[in-house]
This record gives structure tokens, sequence and C-alpha cells, in this order.
């Protein structure tokens, strides 16, 4: 039925090998009859990747790597910073530093999904343990990723992210 089984604890390289089987069969082309349908829908804009982390660097590496693989990205020194932008009707997903001065990523996600405003959210992190992934998800990050993320990692994350973030139906049925 599709379905690959790996012993825990799974290989990264041959899971990596696995994922990216998956995501290929997903790009193959459609039938012939699924064609029409495709062409009805109307175009979807590109989703914009809102960067929140406080060292300047990071904040600037990633906003390169999201354009260099085409992706809209705004960047944001603070969770405060990020709350106080206007973003209303926009279609994106975060990318948040866990630990920050004031208001940390996993509490500006719990302020952000007390608010019924959420999108697919990545935790990022130099510094985690079991208790924050369990609390980044509950909070409702979508995946966590320890620092220093590697460039496909952190692009195939966003690209998942991304797809839910584009039908709001989608996005309540995921969550």
């Amino acid at each position: 039925s599709g379905c690959v089984y790996l012993s825990k604890p799974a290989e990264p390289e041959v899971l990596t090998q696995q994922i990216a089987g998956f995501l290929a069969e997903t790009r193959r082309p459609r039938p012939p009859e699924l064609q029409p349908q495709m062409q009805a829908q109307a175009p979807r804009l590109a989703p914009t990747v809102f960067v929140i982390d406080d060292d300047c660097s990071a904040r600037d590496d990633m906003r390169e790597l999201l354009r260099e693989h085409g992706y809209a990205a705004e960047t944001y020194a603070s969770g405060e910073a990020f709350l106080d932008a206007d973003r209303s009707e926009r279609n994106g997903c975060l990318l948040i530093d866990a630990m920050m001065p004031g208001m940390g990523g996993i509490a500006l996600l719990e302020r952000l999904t007390a608010a019924h405003r959420g999108w697919p959210a990545i935790i990022i992190t130099g510094y985690g343990d079991v208790a924050m992934a369990v609390r980044a998800m509950k909070a409702g990050a979508a995946e966590g990723l320890a620092k220093p993320v590697r460039a496909n990692e952190l692009i195939a994350s966003i690209a998942r992210a991304s797809e839910r973030s584009q039908d709001a139906g989608q996005r309540s049925a995921w969550r």
C-alpha cells in the first residue's frame, strides 16, 4: 500500500532519502483526467515566511536562503515586533527561535493560538530538550529543528508548512 517501514532509531540519511522519494512522487505530472480540474483552480500567491529570531545574522542568513529558494521572507527581531506588525489576511508560515529575550518563540505561539491566529510554525533552537519540544507542539508548532539548521532541512520543513498554509480548511483539518 505504499508504506515504508523503518526501524527506530532510523538513520537520518535513510529517512531523508525516503522523504525525498515521497516528495519526488508527489511532483510527478498528474494524469490527464485531472488536468482540467487543476487548471480551473485559481492560482495561489506564494506564502511568506515570517522569520522571528533575536540574532540579526541568523535572520539575514535565513532571509537570503529563503529568497534563493523562491520564498518571500519578512524578519522580526522579537515576538513583540511580530505581533505589532500588521499581517491580516496574509498567507505564510512562521520560523521562530524558541529562546529569545522577552517573549520567547513558544510563548508567541501560545499567544497566537489563544487568539485563533495560527500559521504553521517551525521552532528552531540550539538548546532544546524533550519538554521544550512537547510544549512547542502543544502550542501549535508543526516541526522543530535544532541549530545549526541545515539548509535542505529548513527548506523541506518550510515547504511542508507552506503547503499547509495555502488552504485555511486544510490547515484546520491538519490541526
